[in-house]
């Protein structure tokens, strides 16, 4: 035997002894050997009669009842628990929902039906009110006296001033009852006099003349002031303003009255006493 013999025997007898690989080629002739793993490790096969577990996106969340429950011969059909399916019922599905939707409807139409009734009564009194509002009152001075006028030590006034005025009511729809008239009197911006007058009624469409005396006893008065009336009272004119403040009301039926204030202001000019009677006026009335 030569050597060429000898190495190719050699080469065979140590390939001999090296592990054998098995190819998974599809030149494979023989079946893989099995690994072995233990029995309760191993998936079961599925009967051919048997369907597949429900695939889905989330998996099924199960009560401990459910798990300790055998499975079904049928295949994988777990029930659903109570718990789970109380939580993810619908909100439409509910029973009381039906009873909710019919009185939600019904408390808007009532809702919606007041509001058009309130509307409407304003509306209503509105024009009412614009229709039926009256004129205020017309004041004026109708005529005026100074009947005396002086100044004890220099500061305080004695006077006593006679005005007669008139009340006019333009309004032909209802009468006007004044329940509150005051009148002051002011020499500049100091008050020298007041007076109340009793509640009267003025007719519709008509004019009532009222007279009353505005006195003042012993009134004190700056210097500059008393210097200013000893020059009135000696060439003239006397200057003297007149403010009034009345609370009218309107009664346009049993049902509807208008009630209001108004405010007077009045500029007299007068001549010196004893005569003293009236030169000029002005007045402004407003509510």
């Amino acid at each position: 035997m030569d050597a060429r013999t000898t190495t190719r025997t050699s080469g065979l007898t140590r390939c001999s002894n090296r592990p054998k690989i098995k190819t998974r080629g599809r030149h494979q002739t023989e079946p893989p050997e099995l690994i072995h793993e233990p029995p309760s490790s191993r998936p079961m096969p599925l009967r051919p009669e048997e369907p597949l577990p429900p695939r889905s996106g989330r998996p099924l969340l199960l009560s401990p009842e459910d798990q300790q429950r055998p499975p079904h011969h049928g295949g994988y059909k777990p029930e659903p628990s109570t718990w789970w399916t109380a939580q993810t019922r619908p909100a439409s599905h509910q029973p009381g929902s039906k009873r909710t939707e019919p009185m939600k409807l019904s408390a808007t139409v009532c809702c919606a039906i007041l509001l058009i009734i309130l509307i409407l009564s304003g509306l209503i009194l509105l024009l009412v009110h614009l229709s039926n509002r009256p004129n205020s009152p017309y004041f004026d001075i109708s005529a005026a006296t100074l009947n005396t006028a002086n100044l004890d030590m220099g500061y305080s006034l004695n006077g006593d001033l006679a005005v007669v005025v008139n009340f006019t009511n333009p309004s032909k729809k209802s009468n006007v009852d004044f329940s509150y008239v005051m009148f002051e009197l002011f020499f500049y911006n100091t008050l020298i006099a007041t007076e109340h007058i009793e509640p009267f009624i003025v007719p519709k469409g008509m004019s009532m003349f009222t007279s009353f005396h505005l006195v003042s006893s012993q009134v004190p008065i700056e210097m500059t002031q008393s210097q200013e009336l000893q020059l009135q009272l000696g060439n003239g004119p006397v200057l003297l303003n007149l403010r009034g403040t009345f609370h009218a009301r309107s009664d346009l039926g049993s049902f509807m009255r208008y009630s209001y204030w108004l405010h007077t202001r009045c500029s007299i000019s007068l001549n010196s006493p004893p005569s003293g009677y009236m030169r000029a006026r002005r007045c402004i009335t407003r509510r």
